[in-house]
């Protein structure tokens, strides 16, 4: 995830014994395998990555041009036929996005209180709402959940 989570541009990665300490996919490649990373940008507010890999794996500029937009169609016609949702669980609300990009910059209750002009009671009740959604365990969590799917940014 890592790997394609670095760049919105597909690339390809050469694995090494480090690699596969960390992953089963890796791992199961090999070392000295490449490994094609494709980011799925189409499908915001949520990442989707394309992986390919093999030991005669090989991929230029333009092969790599080719396979995001053979990923990106592929992806957006998974979405017009029903199978990938635009409404997943986990989305959050325009409120919720904002009390979270201001806890992200470092503003305490009070002070996203005082912005957006509603109580800390709110402001609490928004940050709890949206770590329930992205099943975070607190409130740091909820901020990287947020950021990693592309709920907020910074």
């Amino acid at each position: 995830l890592m790997l394609g989570l670095g760049s919105n541009r597909a690339r390809v990665w050469t694995i090494s014994a480090g690699d596969m300490e960390h992953s089963d996919l890796l791992a199961s490649a090999g070392e000295g395998s490449q490994i094609v990373v494709v980011p799925v940008t189409e499908l915001y507010p949520f990442q989707a990555f394309v992986f390919a890999s093999g030991p005669s794996l090989q991929a230029n500029k333009y092969d790599l041009t080719n396979l995001e937009a053979l990923s990106a169609a592929a992806f957006s016609r998974l979405r017009e036929l029903g199978v990938i949702s635009g409404q997943r669980p986990g989305a959050l609300s325009t409120r919720e996005r904002r009390v979270l990009e201001l806890t992200a910059y470092g503003k305490t209750a009070g002070e996203i209180a005082e912005v957006l002009e509603i109580s800390q009671r709110t402001v609490h009740a928004h940050l709890q709402n949206a770590s329930v959604k992205l099943n975070a365990s607190n409130k740091t969590h909820t901020v990287v959940e947020a950021l990693r799917y592309g709920q907020i940014s910074v």
